[in-house]
């Protein structure tokens, strides 16, 4: 199990840090057998450098990320709390409002799911991620600089965010998102996954041989009609996106 968190377009390892990881972490590696090329570095807080790259088997990993073996939902339970503690240390330290900072945050946790037949011996692997991407409800909107200014589409949608240093990195993922998601709904035959650390990092997410669920938050006050809107025509643009067929991937263990 791993969780990172992505600010600034900085990868954060919120694991490394844990007494878990400690005691039982490794540090994931890509057996040099990776490109440095198609990489993007970041460090963490105890200068590890985290790379996002493609390893043997075509899955999309972040080298140096530090990794936790997890048998029950209440090892799952407990590695998620020991990292949001030590993310709010972090924050404190930084002397931002945690409330802020989350909004402005994407989370991503990654669970690799390995399950054996008794019998035969062969196992089934598999990847689960959960996303949960930076809020745009508390962003204040951006203010029209002239009533002769015209809004694209990719405005609309971005109308919550505001220009800001600390939201122009949300704003930037966010934006790349939405690219990627046209051009999946397009069947474009490039898609712009490393343009963002975040489009990137769900790659593998986005493409074939996966199940996408994606959950939007709306609201029915009639203060919130533009940003249900927006995010009712994103899910229908995401809805449309084909992304494969699922397949049992199985491995030997005997």
């Amino acid at each position: 199990m791993t969780i990172v968190e992505i600010h600034d377009e900085k990868i954060i390892d919120l694991v490394g840090e844990t007494d878990i990881a400690l005691s039982s972490g490794q540090i994931m590696r890509d057996n040099d057998k990776t490109s440095a090329s198609n990489s993007q570095t970041t460090s963490s807080k105890n200068d590890r450098k985290l790379e996002i790259r493609t390893n043997i088997d075509g899955e999309t990993i972040v080298q140096g990320l530090v990794s936790v073996p997890v048998k029950s939902y209440k090892d799952v339970e407990e590695v998620w709390k020991q990292s949001l503690a030590h993310r709010a240390k972090r924050v404190e330290q930084l002397g931002k409002k945690m409330h802020s900072y989350e909004a402005s945050t994407h989370t991503i946790v990654t669970l690799r799911v390995v399950s054996t037949n008794s019998v035969t011996g062969l196992g089934t692997v598999g990847k689960v991620q959960f996303v949960d991407l930076a809020a745009s409800d508390v962003i204040p909107k951006r203010a029209s600089t002239s009533s002769k200014s015209r809004s694209t589409p990719m405005d609309n949608m971005l109308a919550p965010i505001g220009n800001t240093n600390e939201w122009k990195y949300a704003n930037k993922s966010i934006a790349q998102l939405a690219d990627v998601v046209n051009a999946r709904y397009q069947f474009s035959r490039s898609v712009p996954y490393r343009n963002s650390t975040l489009t990137h990092l769900l790659s593998d997410s986005l493409e074939s041989d996966t199940k996408v669920l994606l959950l939007a938050c709306v609201s029915s006050d009639a203060r919130d009609i533009q940003n249900t809107a927006n995010t009712m025509r994103f899910a229908a643009k995401m809805k449309k996106v084909i992304v494969g067929k699922a397949t049992k991937h199985t491995v030997s263990f005997a």
